[in-house]
């Protein structure tokens, strides 16, 4: 039952993150404004940066490892703490320089908040990978969703109050601190003052290459602010990072929900390929099935759902949107290939991948940037379907298999989105031409969308979903 476990608490933690991300949207675009959701964007460029050096790939690998010795995780903990507290002096150091780059009083400020948090979530990754590696999915669930709801709390106090841009920062400062402090009470394990160079050795073998592919990625998925941020300005990368924020919830939600909860087990079945293959595409199967009907609702009702979540001052967010939510479903069955190779201990591939993903994406976000942020979103979705067959096609090689039986399986739910879709539309149009309104077209359209998908697909929904729970009760 540890799969299934897994699943259901990482799922539970996820989705009501997600709740409050619909939240934070539905208050906090109200309070605040493009520019200073641009300033945090920008912010957020280095932010990230900085927490994939501060990791290192280390929380990974003691996932990963099949032993695991006291002397090796005191050497990730020293390790991550020392170079979380490198990065907090680093980022605040230069962030009068960053400011000065992107032209943008406020954003120093945003940054010297933000990196008060280093040290603090690089004190308890250790202890949140031993609660991963024991399958704790559950004490993990309530961290995190007391953490982020007291952190979202805070921030719509503040944003209140008309502390503008600056309860973003506070937002993640205060979910950061309270998720360390209940990691260090809920896990046992507490460091021994030894830094082993051996240990160090053997881990970064495997932390080596992740790291360096955490690098691309994060440089194929930061590119485009960057880009925008200096060519187009902060009101522009504001609505673009918006309609990037709706893009990422199927990949933020059913895709981690998926590779997160898969993980330690999959690294525990290593070597038997066989098991590997049949439960990836499961997984896979179970992404499009939910991840398909949800981003085409989203890419029908795009001007709906802007003027309902985000308000009609948010109006520029609808043509972003329309590029943006196909993105949303590409990336969401393309991100889960990161776990088999992980799983596996290839990272060397992982990390070849993540660079050419790199080159294609960020050669769209220049050529867009000479037009304007709608170009930038059209050009990056073109580069994700490029980029969907280089990455399916070397994930189905590495499993045995080939991508023609790949497209082949998921051909069917793609074919009732598409018909979905056309219902979708026409509905809608009729709708408009009433005069309804917003929220009762959405509702309404949703409806008979999700009741087209259902009837047309419930066999097949049926299947997949207790063959999924098979699958998972032969692996456990």
């Amino acid at each position: 039952m540890t799969l299934i476990n897994n699943t259901k608490w990482v799922a539970v933690s996820q989705f009501s993150r997600v709740g409050l991300q619909l939240l934070g949207m539905l208050f906090l675009a109200r309070l605040l404004g493009p520019a200073d959701y641009g300033v945090m964007a920008m912010a957020m460029i280095v932010v990230n940066l900085a927490n994939l050096l501060r990791d290192l790939g280390t929380s990974a690998a003691v996932v990963q490892r099949d032993e695991l010795d006291e002397n090796a995780k005191a050497t990730v903990f020293w390790l991550n703490f020392g170079v979380g507290l490198t990065l907090s002096a680093l980022v605040a150091g230069l962030a009068t320089l960053i400011g000065y780059i992107f032209v943008s009083p406020n954003l120093p400020k945003v940054l010297w908040l933000l990196a008060l948090g280093f040290p603090i979530t690089a004190s308890s990754a250790v202890h949140q990978a031993l609660l991963e590696r024991q399958s704790q999915f559950k004490l993990l669930a309530r961290v995190e969703i007391l953490s982020s709801g007291t952190g979202l709390s805070v921030a719509i106090l503040l944003a209140h109050f008309g502390f503008g841009v600056f309860c973003l920062p506070a937002q993640i400062l205060t979910a950061a601190a309270l998720s360390s402090t209940q990691l260090w009470i809920l896990s046992r394990w507490r460091p021994v003052r030894k830094f082993n160079v051996e240990s160090f050795k053997s881990l970064f073998s495997y932390s080596g290459n992740l790291t360096a592919f955490n690098l691309i990625n994060y440089f194929a998925r930061n590119a485009d602010s960057i880009v925008v941020g200096k060519l187009l300005g902060a009101v522009q990368l504001g609505v673009y990072s918006q309609a990037y924020r709706v893009m990422l919830f199927p990949l933020q939600n059913m895709t981690f929900v998926a590779t997160r909860a898969l993980f330690p087990l999959l690294s525990r079945h290593q070597n038997e390929p066989l098991v590997l293959r049949n439960l990836y595409l499961k997984t896979v199967m179970m992404v499009v099935t939910i991840t398909g009907p949800l981003m085409c609702g989203i890419w029908v009702l795009r001007s709906e759902f802007v003027h309902i979540v985000f308000g009609a001052k948010w109006s520029a967010v609808v043509p972003v949107l329309a590029w943006l939510a196909p993105v949303g479903f590409i990336q969401s069955v393309v991100s889960t290939t990161g776990t088999v190779f992980m799983a596996t201990g290839n990272t060397k591939s992982l990390m070849k991948l993540g660079l050419i993903a790199t080159v294609l994406q960020v050669g769209g976000f220049i050529i867009g940037a000479f037009w304007d942020v709608n170009h930038v979103a059209a050009m990056y979705a073109v580069a994700n379907m490029i980029n969907f067959f280089v990455a399916m096609t070397a994930t189905m090689k590495h499993l045995g298999s080939g991508i023609s039986y790949l497209l082949a399986k998921i051909s069917r739910p793609l074919a009732i989105c598409a018909v979905m879709m056309v219902c979708m539309t026409v509905l809608r149009i009729k709708l408009i031409d009433t005069g309804m309104s917003a929220l009762p077209l959405a509702i309404l359209v949703s409806a008979v969308g999700a009741a087209v998908y259902g009837l047309m697909g419930f066999g097949w929904i049926k299947k997949t979903v207790f063959t999924f729970a098979e699958k998972r009760a032969q692996v456990e």
